[in-house]
Parts: structure tokens; sequence; C-alpha cells
């Protein structure tokens, strides 16, 4: 739910229960914008390198990546303004009505939504205004403190924090070692003669 009102609330238990359900709680929150941060810099390919992208994807896919990249930053300004976001078919009138948008939002986000063309020039303009609106919206995140300095390798990494990875191989060595030298020993003591023929054989010491 990312709206509503009520036309009655005697005791005010109503619009309580409204807030608890369309406020994004923190956790969702980080995940949902994280999400978004790691892909819009995988899609949104640098100044120096939007002619190479253009040539190497072609036409169709790259206006494919650059939809994509818009999902990706609707997505981070909800979650921002700690709003689930709504159907696809109704959610522009919510998007700008959110507390905080980047500036000039309104103008920069008809050209990221809508390409005027289907040639590069067209291609090098929502690539424009897309990276625009990304780069305000890492400058507030980082005013805000929800990253310190990096926020794509800071949103990566809280976003693949399993063990096993290069920034933590470190430590999940060392918990490795520990659980094994904690875990009983299932050695098997093979020294015992091997029994006569037709002996009855005895069960492995351990």
């Amino acid at each position: 739910m990312n709206n509503g009102w009520t036309a009655f609330d005697r005791d005010g238990d109503v619009g309580r229960l409204l807030v608890e359900r369309t406020v994004l709680n923190d956790m969702h929150r980080q995940h949902l914008i994280d999400d978004a941060v790691t892909w819009l810099d995988a899609l949104v390919p640098a100044e120096d390198d939007v002619v190479d992208r253009w040539g190497s994807l072609g036409p169709l896919e790259a206006a494919d990546r650059m939809q994509a990249a818009y999902e990706y930053l609707v997505q981070a300004v909800f979650a921002y303004n700690h709003k689930w976001r709504p159907w696809r078919t109704r959610e522009m009138v919510p998007l700008l009505r959110l507390a905080w948008v980047p500036a000039d939002f309104h103008n920069r986000m008809i050209t990221a939504a809508v390409s005027s063309g289907h040639d590069r020039t067209a291609y090098v303009a929502r690539v424009d205004a897309l990276r625009q609106v990304t780069a305000d919206l890492m400058e507030r995140l980082l005013a805000d403190g929800f990253y310190k300095t990096d926020p794509v390798s800071e949103a990566f990494l809280r976003s693949h924090d399993e063990p096993g990875r290069a920034w933590n191989i470190d430590a999940w060595n060392a918990e490795h070692l520990q659980r094994g030298a904690a875990r009983p020993s299932l050695n098997m003591d093979l020294s015992q003669e091997r029994p006569a023929p037709g002996a009855e054989p005895q069960p492995p010491s351990f």
C-alpha cells in the first residue's frame, strides 16, 4: 500500500494504521536503495563511455537498458522517501508528490522516462538526464549519511553480505577454523591389525 485516506476516523486508529501500512520500514528501504544504486551504476554509462555503449549494444538494447535504469531510479526515489512503490500504471502522480525529489525533477524525468527518438542523439540525451538525476540522489544519500564515501561500493558490499567474499574471506576462514577445532574428531583408529580369516570382525574404535 502506497497511500490512503480516511473519510471518518473517530479515535485516530485508522489513521495510525494507514501510517503503519504505508511507510516503508528501514530494513526494506535500505535493501531497495542499495539494489537500485548497484544497478544504476551498471546500467547508466559514464560520460566517456556513452558512444561506445551505443555502438556495442545497438539502438534496441541500449534503449532497453535505459528503461531498466529508469525503473531502478524510480524505485530508489520512492524508497528514499520511505514510500512503497505503487502500481506502475499509476505511479507518476505520487512520484511527483513525494516530499523530496531531485532538482528540476519534472523536466528531467520526462527525458529520462521517454526517449525523444531512436538515434544516438536521443540516447545520449536520455543517458544525461538519468545520470544527472542519479547524481542528485547520490549527493542526497551521502549528505544524509546513508552512505559514507562510496555509494556504489557500500551498496554492493551490503547487498552481498554472504560469507566467502573477498572482503570477508579472512573472517570466514577464522570462523571455519574455529568451528573445525571445536568439532569432535571422527578419525578412525586404523592401527588395529587386520582380523584373521574367519574371525569375527571387531568394530572400529573412534
